[in-house]
């Protein structure tokens, strides 16, 4: 027989039966915290507070720290429970489950701060404090295209007006993307300017969109400055070919590149000359080698590069879950496999799941990142784990182009060798196949795999260690 766990029963087991706060991609392991988290000034971070009764902040006029529960859905997998944290929901939205998010921007000077954490209704004297540290970083904007899969056919009809619309777009920019996929099929005409215009007015037309357009007319390849890459059959296998080829002559004749999502093993079977940009699947963690190919690796590189192909990454096989994986995935995997772009599907996924008009929830939990509501997006904690992990990639570039740069300079000859060197090995602990060796048992449920892998890195001390080399 096998009991059942509550959340709440779960929560007290991991912090030892007491409250128990701690940074995000924590969630799972809320004991074995490493370092106190480093933001950088004018940056949004989100924490959690777990067996609590309750939870308000204490926080200084300048900081908005914006308080959520947390749902989630205890399994047992693998042998151990799992809390399966996955909605955000507010306390009007949701009876609170002894489990809460906080999240907030720095908008502090450089220095150690705290927020004070009140955890008892009954108790006001109860508090916790979470401490972290804010630096002062010049961060570039990220360099290559951050964006989801994302159509409002997807959407509720109740929840798809342009003012649900703006609240998407701004919502994705406040989590790092920086583009968004088009779509122009869903109303059966090419509605590419007024959807740039939302765009543009989100600040999401910084780097190239995927244009995936169904209807006859022309597509328009550039607007504004910002390019339009046509999106050709999806997944294609190489028996495709033919079809694939048909959709590189529109492009070209659009005067566009061409672009799609496809396998390694698509890649290195006859397609990489139909595509302009690949958009490479990392493996699902099944044991089918012959349809991962290695994932992106070196010599994936080197044909693209024959090829005059980019190479960009998306997966369609992670949701709003495990806020770690998440991180890992939008931050350093993505930095260590040389991606240049990085996407998920998506966005939205169904339709049907939503909290409807009347309160009531119909939360599907499929491929979703954040949940339709009659007050807008409610985030997750896997989409809280992507801002952070797109944050984590800003700053591995920003040390790594200053390697680049201080290259030849005799006064910094020491800090730029041992900046390089901690770099290398970074990179070579990434394994390009995204779950690694990882044998999945005792379970049939496709979600048991993103939802409790753990990559084994520590993202927090990693941070901190590519701020403290970017000061020297």
């Amino acid at each position: 027989m096998v009991l059942e766990m509550t959340t709440a029963a779960l929560l007290a087991l991991m912090g030892g039966n007491k409250v128990w706060v701690t940074p995000l991609s924590w969630l799972h392991d809320p004991t074995a915290v490493s370092t106190a988290a480093i933001v950088p000034a004018g940056e949004y971070h989100t924490f959690v507070v777990g067996n609590a009764s309750a939870c308000r902040v204490d926080a200084p006029d300048e900081v908005d720290a914006q308080v959520f529960i947390v749902k989630c859905y205890p399994k047992k997998v693998y042998g151990k429970w799992n809390l399966r944290a996955y909605y955000m929901p507010t306390a009007k939205q949701c009876e609170p489950t002894g489990l809460w998010a906080v999240r907030f921007k720095a908008d502090l000077p450089p220095g150690e701060h705290k927020l004070v954490i009140h955890t008892s209704e009954e108790d006001a004297g109860r508090t916790n404090d979470y401490e972290f540290q804010v630096v002062a970083l010049d961060l570039p904007p990220a360099d290559i295209p951050f964006g989801m899969y994302y159509t409002i056919s997807r959407v509720p009809p109740e929840y798809g007006s342009p003012k649900y619309q703006n609240m998407y777009l701004r919502d994705m920019a406040e989590h790092g993307m920086n583009t968004v996929s088009v779509y122009t099929h869903a109303t059966g005409r090419n509605e590419q300017v007024n959807l740039f215009r939302l765009m543009q007015k989100h600040g999401l037309d910084r780097m190239p969109a995927m244009l995936l357009t169904g209807c006859a007319d022309k597509p328009i390849a550039e607007i504004d400055g910002t390019e339009f890459l046509l999106y050709g059959p999806d997944e294609p296998s190489p028996e495709n070919r033919e079809e694939c080829m048909t959709s590189l002559a529109r492009a070209r004749a659009a005067g566009m590149r061409h672009v799609t999502a496809l396998s390694a093993i698509s890649a290195w079977s006859g397609l990489g000359d139909a595509f302009d940009v690949w958009v490479i699947h990392p493996d699902n963690g099944i044991e089918v080698p012959e349809t991962i190919a290695g994932g992106i690796t070196t010599p994936l590189h080197e044909y693209a590069r024959k090829r005059g192909a980019a190479i960009w990454q998306y997966h369609c096989g992670v949701r709003g879950t495990n806020p770690k994986l998440q991180r890992y995935y939008w931050g350093l995997f993505t930095w260590a496999v040389g991606a240049k772009g990085c996407f998920a599907w998506a966005y939205t996924h169904q339709k049907e799941s939503c909290i409807r008009p009347d309160g009531t929830w119909n939360a599907l939990q499929t491929n979703e990142f954040v949940l339709p509501t009659p007050d807008g997006p409610m985030p997750t904690v896997g989409w809280e784990g992507a801002r952070e992990g797109i944050l984590d990639y800003r700053i591995l570039r920003t040390l790594e182009t200053s390697v680049i740069s201080a290259a030849g300079s005799l006064e910094k000859k020491e800090q730029t060798a041992k900046a390089a060197l901690w770099l290398a090995r970074l990179k070579h602990s990434v394994d390009p196949k995204f779950f690694g060796d990882f044998k999945w048992v005792d379970t049939d449920y496709f979600w048991d795999r993103p939802d409790s892998y753990d990559p084994g890195l520590d993202l927090t001390k990693i941070r901190a260690e590519a701020i403290a080399l970017l000061a020297q």
